[in-house]
């Protein structure tokens, strides 16, 4: 009965310490902190993004029940999968957590919105791949401090305290507010400069000499250069605007922008005009053929590029050109053409296929051989098209 009793008490023993500790093992929560990212993606906020790791890592380093897994690690990891941080998907992530034998992957963000920040963790659950949102807003370190304990309770169900009166310092200090400066270049003499809706003042029309805005507060400023006639065409769909440019100015940094505009008219001529070739037909010895193919593509307003093929046949005989050509438009639409030129007859024809028009012209005629253009062009623009939509 003795014996019976020692074993019972070593038994109680054994369960009283070992199998806790191995609970306890087993509840260890590890966790790989991604990245805390800046969402307004204004430069004078970044330091905000190491003091959001330091503090949420340092007090969850310091909770039982919690391992963090080093930065190393997953760097290491990431080399590995020849992967970046900012552009993983959900499996990617979830992928990386299990490689590092973590059971949850944080990720964080931030707003600034002001005289505040708001701060967004997601935690997601390796093994379940689901997430939780936590959020808190604030202007002191505390903010950040709390969130930390809403997380510790997620992960451990424990309730802890990190904030302080010691730690309500304010984490909003724009310490680097110096102005910027923004060079412009810009080919056209006169054209009118916009800051943020602002007129600034002229280009300098040399290409080599900069248009200089000065005292620019740091952040994200709209650049425009505004000339009548001149500027963007945007493609596909053919709009026209003023050029601009968004610049992030750096604080204390200067910044240059080079704009190279032409007239309306210049870029829809060259939108027309798809192809250009000049084709000679020889007699040599008591024959003559001439044939090829021209394999193009257009790309309408839709964005839809569409291919488009010319063939050819010509053939020279006592002072004639015989000619066949095909045009067709998207394997679909054709246009057949037959025609005979001779010396001193006018050659000036046109045919189309879909929105593309072909035009043959004479170049010229000597004893043994003739000239004559293609031009190959579109038909769903007009010259004058910026004056209607501009």
């Amino acid at each position: 009965m003795r014996a019976i009793f020692k074993y019972f008490v070593l038994c109680s023993i054994f369960c009283a310490i070992i199998i806790p500790a191995a609970f306890s093992q087993a509840k260890v929560a590890k966790v790989a902190l991604l990245d805390v990212d800046n969402i307004n993606r204004d430069p004078r906020y970044d330091y905000l993004s190491g003091m959001i790791s330091g503090i949420l890592l340092y007090d969850l380093s310091r909770t039982e029940g919690i391992s963090i897994i080093d930065r190393r690690s997953l760097d290491d990891v990431l080399k590995e999968q020849e992967l970046m941080l900012g552009d993983m998907s959900a499996k990617d992530q979830i992928k990386i957590g299990k490689l590092l034998g973590a059971n949850h992957l944080l990720r964080a963000g931030f707003v600034y919105l002001g005289d505040e920040v708001m701060v967004n963790l997601t935690l997601i659950d390796v093994e379940t791949s689901k997430s939780i949102v936590l959020s808190r807003r604030g202007r002191t370190e505390n903010t950040i401090h709390e969130l930390a304990e809403d997380l510790v309770v997620h992960l451990t169900g424990q309730e802890v305290v990190f904030q302080s009166k010691e730690t309500d310092r304010s984490i909003i200090s724009l310490k680097d507010e110096k102005p910027g400066s923004i060079d412009i270049y810009c080919n056209l003499i006169r054209a009118e400069i916009i800051l943020d809706g602002e007129f600034t003042g002229y280009s300098t029309g040399d290409s080599t000499k900069p248009f200089t805005i000065n005292s620019v507060k740091p952040g994200k400023h709209l650049v425009k250069v505004v000339l009548s006639e001149f500027g963007v065409v945007k493609l596909p769909e053919i709009t026209f605007h003023d050029w601009e440019q968004e610049v992030n100015v750096l604080p204390g940094k200067n910044h240059v922008l080079r704009a190279t505009i032409n007239t309306y008219s210049y870029q829809i001529a060259n939108l027309i005009d798809i192809f250009r070739k000049t084709i000679e037909v020889t007699y040599e010895e008591g024959k003559s053929q001439t044939s090829g193919e021209y394999p193009l593509s257009v790309t309408d307003r839709t964005g839809t590029k569409i291919p488009v093929l010319i063939k050819l046949n010509a053939s020279l005989k006592d002072e004639t050109v015989t000619f066949n050509m095909v045009l067709t438009f998207n394997n679909r639409e054709k246009t057949n053409w037959d025609f005979v030129w001779k010396k001193g007859e006018k050659l000036d024809h046109e045919f189309e296929a879909g929105i593309v028009k072909c035009n043959v012209r004479a170049s010229g005629f000597s004893p043994n051989s003739a000239r004559f253009d293609i031009r190959l062009k579109r038909t769903d623009i007009a010259y004058d098209e910026w004056k209607k939509k501009k």
